[in-house]
């Protein structure tokens, strides 16, 4: 996501990342990145709803929201659940990432659920029934979300 307009050289990047300390468990990630001078910073990992289990968690989409950004991201629980949620990570002056406030999405009759994409409350993503016959796309707008 570039930040600050078209001639900006700041971009804030989601994704995931694998710890080999955690016993391969993977982690969603934020950092800030100047393009002009070629710097990563303020690098932050998150897990699913702050469990520090063995969770799998993956950021796949970002959007500029209010004072920080909504992200998409796909979870997987130990039990091997996949949870699509909508999550805002609030960012501050010095460009930290401040923490995390997730809002889950479950389309009825879905076991699979996978959040792709974001546009500030607006989600869409691909989901498995719990028969595992049919996948279908899904959008949700999430405006009654709270986010602290």
């Amino acid at each position: 996501m570039q930040n600050g307009g078209l001639n900006s050289t700041h971009y804030t990047i989601v994704g995931g990342a694998v710890y080999v300390e955690s016993n391969s468990t993977s982690v969603g990630i934020m950092m800030n990145y100047d393009y002009l001078l070629n710097i990563f910073t303020d690098l932050t990992s998150f897990s699913y709803d702050d469990m520090n289990a063995m969770t799998t968690t993956h950021f796949e989409g970002i959007s500029a929201y209010k004072s920080g950004f909504t992200l998409a991201a796909t979870a997987i629980l130990q039990d091997g659940a996949y949870i699509g949620s909508l999550v805002y990570v609030p960012q501050y002056a010095n460009g930290s990432f401040g923490s995390a406030s997730w809002y889950a999405v479950n389309p009825p009759q879905s076991y699979t659920v996978l959040a792709d994409s974001v546009l500030d409350t607006y989600i869409l993503g691909v989901s498995v029934r719990d028969d595992n016959v049919a996948a279908t796309d899904w959008i949700a707008n999430c405006t009654n979300a709270v986010f602290a």
